[in-house]
């Protein structure tokens, strides 16, 4: 009966990374909901708050009560509804070839037993290609689930018009399968997509839910913010040591990283007391 049951509730996925592919990403969602809608009461499912909170990494939680293993009555229930993210403000050239998308998802839960039902992406309300939900629990302390990779479209034909729509975005339904209540948290919710360019040219692309985009070009690390004003950008080591730093920045801001190791860095984006971090991997 178990087997039976945690087949009907598989089924969703969710930062960044550039390696031989042309690579944008991690791109972090403008706008998410519950689905069903938070105002469908009735309707099955354990409602996700703050549902907003997903938008960029910084300890702002969205969350969602699951009740214990097989108790569900309306919204109160051991698994949740689907958190549900658009609004990724891709902007992949029409002309490339899209080779692989990356989810990772930020978040923990107040006790083990939390199981993925759904990992998916999607167009609109529409789940299309593979689930990608992880037979793993989820962590109980804060941690990033990452689902596909650089080589793999989820068993769907992607393009750069799909991946550019503002409806395009990804389904998240988790499940609890254990007999005591448990609280879930999600950070961030963010999305990589691998892609080539006709030219064979490599770069590296991110971009925020906050508007700012950050992507390689050759040996220079752009960041090009959608805001007025961003108070500070700081590259960081994979340590945490401040590499660079550059203040009041406006507009599109040049970072030449040829003297720098390749490897995995942080940019770090402050914007009044709104702090984004995003990891890249320089090649």
């Amino acid at each position: 009966m178990k087997t039976i049951l945690r087949a009907i509730f598989l089924s969703v996925t969710i930062s960044f990374s550039s390696l031989s592919a042309q690579n944008q990403g991690p791109s972090n969602s403008a706008n998410s909901e519950n689905q069903p809608l938070s105002s469908c009461i009735p309707c099955s499912g354990a409602m996700w708050l703050n549902d907003q909170n997903v938008f960029s990494q910084n300890s702002q939680y969205t969350n969602v009560l699951l009740q214990n293993y097989l108790n569900c009555a309306a919204t109160f229930c051991y698994w949740s509804r689907y958190l549900h993210t658009t609004n990724y403000n891709f902007s992949i050239p029409g002309n490339a070839t899209v080779k692989g998308i990356e989810l990772a998802v930020n978040g923990y839960a107040s006790a083990s037993g939390v199981l993925d039902s759904t990992i998916k992406l999607g167009i609109a309300n529409s789940l299309v290609g593979n689930n990608y939900a992880d037979a793993n629990s989820w962590s109980t302390t804060s941690d990033t689930k990452q689902y596909g990779n650089s080589t793999d479209l989820w068993n769907y034909n992607w393009t750069p018009t799909l991946i550019n729509n503002s409806n395009f975005g990804v389904f998240i339904k988790i499940y609890n399968s254990v007999s005591s209540s448990v609280n879930v948290y999600v950070d961030n919710v963010s999305v990589t997509v691998y892609y080539s360019l006709t030219t064979g040219e490599e770069q590296s692309q991110t971009s925020s839910g906050n508007g700012a985009v950050v992507y390689q070009s050759n040996n220079n690390l752009i960041i090009n913010s959608g805001l007025t004003n961003l108070d500070e950008i700081t590259l960081m080591d994979i340590t945490g040591k401040n590499i660079e730093s550059i203040y009041n920045a406006t507009g599109a801001t040049i970072i030449n990283t040829g003297n720098y190791a390749r490897g995995i860095y942080f940019v770090r984006m402050i914007e009044s007391n709104k702090i984004t971090t995003r990891k890249i991997i320089l090649n």
